[in-house]
């Protein structure tokens, strides 16, 4: 990243209607030009927004490329990510027992990412544990 987050937004909301026209809606690269679109929404500071944007891709990429495709796995793991950042650490908590499920079974349960999965169950366990005490 070369620092202007601003200007790569705009980028890929200007790029992705032609994309989709082009390509078609459920094409591999439209999916990927609308995870970059919420991933950019989200470093620009709007959470809340990337996250809508998050919720709103996830069921096409099941539906298009499977709940096993890498690009599945990281579009549920950025869900789970800004539902904590959001506020919401019981629906965090909830998307990433379900995410690491899903990557143990495809990536293997000593992967790089299921094992930060767990790491961030882990913490958000650890915090509800301390909140209740």
């Amino acid at each position: 990243m070369c620092g202007d987050g601003d200007g790569a937004l705009a980028l890929f909301r200007e790029l992705l209607p032609d994309q989709a026209r082009v390509q078609g809606p459920d094409h591999p690269d439209t999916l990927t030009v609308r995870h970059s679109l919420a991933s950019w929404t989200g470093f620009c500071g709007d959470a809340a927004g990337a996250l809508a944007l998050f919720r709103e891709l996830l069921p096409d990429r099941v539906r298009v490329q499977g709940p096993d495709h890498l690009g599945t796995l990281n579009t549920h793991h950025n869900l789970a990510y800004l539902t904590r950042v959001c506020g919401d650490a019981a629906g965090a908590l909830a998307l990433y027992r379900q995410l690491l499920l899903d990557q143990a079974r495809v990536q293997g349960p000593d992967h790089p990412d299921a094992l930060a999965t767990r790491r961030w169950i882990e913490a958000l366990e650890d915090a509800a544990n301390r909140a209740g005490s």
